[in-house]
């Protein structure tokens, strides 16, 4: 079971992050063996409660199906290949574009969630907007620095940028 794997994983790499992206959106493969007479019918995949330490990510919410799109690769797999290594974009965010993409050009039929059990900073996958924030930031602390700047300095600004940093270095 999906919930078995993930809970191995998790006793393995308990102290890392761990990212699970489901993108399976077809009926019960297994639901065409079950006896006739069972009330127990299913649409879609069921909830999985990961341990902390995981973003699990599923192309549809559970006990729904989704279509597969059109071409080589669903809607779901396109949108996370486009927005998983947006620069300095934490993983969360990477899954809230992804859900954006999906709803609109599913017109609101395919919704993407995710379970997150995540915990400490935000995990960026793609490092390379840190170069231009710290750019930014050397350049305010020097045109402060030139003028006055214990007076001028915005300090909400400052922690913003340090904030920033902060999380990217993670």
């Amino acid at each position: 079971s999906l919930q078995g794997i993930l809970n191995y994983i998790g006793i393995e790499n308990k102290d890392k992050i761990n990212i699970v992206t489901i993108d399976a959106c077809r009926d019960n493969p297994f639901e065409k063996f079950w006896n006739k007479d069972t009330s127990i019918k299913s649409s879609g995949l069921a909830k999985v409660n990961p341990p902390p330490g995981f973003i699990t990510a599923f192309s549809t919410e559970s006990g729904e199906v989704a279509p597969d799109g059109d071409g080589e690769n669903s809607i779901y797999s396109k949108s996370l290949s486009k927005n998983l290594y947006m620069p300095a974009t934490p993983i969360e965010q990477v899954f809230k574009n992804v859900r954006f993409d999906v709803l609109e050009l599913t017109n609101g039929l395919q919704k993407p969630i995710e379970s997150n059990t995540l915990i400490g900073d935000s995990y960026i996958v793609n490092k390379l907007g840190l170069y231009e924030l710290e750019k930014d930031f050397v350049s305010f602390i020097n045109n402060h620095i030139e003028s006055e700047w214990l007076e001028t300095i915005n300090l909400s600004l400052l922690n913003d940028y340090a904030d920033q940093i902060r999380v990217y270095n993670n």
